[in-house]
């Protein structure tokens, strides 16, 4: 179920908008990652601060059933692979959160913990 809902959705998605700009032949393309995609391992204190070079374990987010960071890195990663062999240039921006419109019926669990900080 996650893979069809979850997992698929993120790495078809990023592959179908990175050939359509192979396509187009667009030069350089920033993508709106998510830090879930460097964050979740089981060095993080060792390695930290994180930056570009750090992944997230994939055997730690299935241990975990971390799906969303799951999804995150695989679909950044295939970003990156595409990129690199089509010679795009690509830019990533990891953000810890994103505050704006709700595109789902519920505030994801993100948008909750900053609530209840501020609350």
């Amino acid at each position: 179920m996650l893979q069809a809902t979850l997992i698929d959705p993120c790495i078809k998605g990023t592959q179908n908008v990175l050939n359509s700009c192979i396509k187009a032949k667009v030069k350089r393309v920033v993508l709106t990652s998510s830090c879930s995609s460097i964050r979740y391992r089981d060095d993080v204190q060792q390695v930290s601060p994180l930056n570009e070079s750090h992944w997230s374990d994939s055997e730690y987010c299935k241990r975990y059933n971390l799906w969303y960071a799951y999804a995150k890195t695989l679909g950044e990663k295939e970003a990156w692979r595409i990129a690199k062999e089509s010679g795009i240039d690509l830019v990533v921006v990891n953000p810890s959160f994103v505050v704006g419109p709700l595109l789902a019926p519920q505030p994801a669990s993100t948008l909750l913990m900053i609530l209840g900080i501020i609350k």
